[in-house]
């Protein structure tokens, strides 16, 4: 437990993005309405939410988790992407990770049928049929898997994104992202980029990382 909560509380002191594009590693070149937003706004440009629908759903998830554990925390306690996080926060997740690890080793991966039952993947997909799946749901069961070392993750495929489309991608469309944009967040997830908020922090604990990422044509990406 205790080394579960020292590399969390590490990660969230070093991984403090101040805005949206910070986090999902766009440059200031790019045109997206992102450099103007709170990591909290974070939205993909194939994705149906606004920045400010995404901002208003991550507030009202913070306050359910809590109350999953008997708190009654807000967004203002922290988000477990990204730092700062107060104390309550950091031990919230540390327990939630370290619980899962307890359960994995000693009854393996138990998925099925039900709500939550599954880890949820969206695929993306170029027209040279690379592709690479991204965690839509599940992160904390996807990181312990890969942290144990697990050679396959069963995930269920939700959406599939073909990078031809972009131009019909919501993001796009609505101008939250330019085109050119919209294209970079593809690649580096389908190339397995690490943003450079968090590329200090990763290359400092690569062994043992949530935030690894694979390479093609097999890879998992986190979900902001």
């Amino acid at each position: 437990m205790d080394e579960v909560y020292n590399i969390l509380k590490r990660y969230y002191a070093m991984v403090q993005p101040t805005t949206a594009a910070e986090w999902i590693g766009l440059s200031k070149d790019l045109v997206t309405v992102l450099h103007h937003e709170s990591p909290l706004a974070t939205s993909m440009p194939w994705a149906t939410r606004t920045p400010d629908e995404c901002r208003r759903a991550r507030e009202s998830w913070a306050k359910e988790e809590s109350k999953n554990v008997g708190l009654d925390l807000s967004i203002e306690h922290g988000w477990h992407f990204w730092g700062p996080v107060d104390n309550k926060k950091l031990e919230i997740e540390a327990h939630r990770i370290y619980r899962l690890i307890r359960s994995i080793k000693t009854h393996g991966y138990r998925r099925h049928d039900g709500r939550d039952g599954d880890i949820l993947g969206i695929m993306l997909r170029t027209e040279n049929n690379q592709w690479c799946w991204r965690v839509s749901g599940g992160i904390h069961r996807a990181a312990v898997l890969s942290a144990l070392g697990s050679d396959t993750i069963p995930v269920r495929i939700v959406q599939v994104i073909n990078r031809e489309d972009v131009d019909h991608w919501p993001g796009v469309i609505s101008g939250i992202f330019s085109r050119q944009a919209a294209l970079a967040v593809f690649d580096a997830v389908l190339e397995g980029s690490v943003p450079q908020i968090v590329r200090h922090w990763s290359n400092e604990n690569y062994s043992r990382s949530v935030y690894q990422y694979p390479t093609r044509n097999n890879a998992g990406h986190a979900s902001p």
